[in-house]
């Protein structure tokens, strides 16, 4: 498993939340050889980072095997952070996103204008 930093965010109270917290958006590689042959699948880990009164709260959700094109991850990762989507919320997101056989709904389009 490959682990990729994708991006940070600061979300204050000027953005409209009542406690200020960080966002880090991660890209998962993992390799499977199948039949001599290496496939790579890729998901998302999204972790929140709070502090309350001096207590460090830490929220993490892990997606694997969202996808196996790197290109369509990217894509995804990036229209999360943009969207600021938290660890709570991730899994809904992606089920939004991807039909039920698997394909991502209109997420070309939704991602380029993102």
């Amino acid at each position: 498993m490959n682990k990729f930093l994708f991006s940070t965010m600061s979300v204050s109270v000027a953005d409209g939340v009542e406690e200020p917290f960080e966002l880090e958006y991660y890209i998962i590689e993992n390799q499977t050889q199948n039949e001599s042959i290496n496939i790579s699948t890729y998901g998302i880990e999204i972790v929140k980072t709070q502090r309350r009164e001096g207590i460090k709260y830490t929220e993490i959700k892990t997606m694997n095997e969202i996808c196996v094109s790197e290109k369509m991850i990217y894509n995804i990762a990036r229209l999360l952070s943009d969207n600021s989507v938290t660890p709570l919320t991730l899994e809904e997101i992606i089920d939004d996103i991807v039909d039920k056989k698997g394909r991502f709904n209109n997420c070309n389009e939704v991602s380029s204008t993102a």
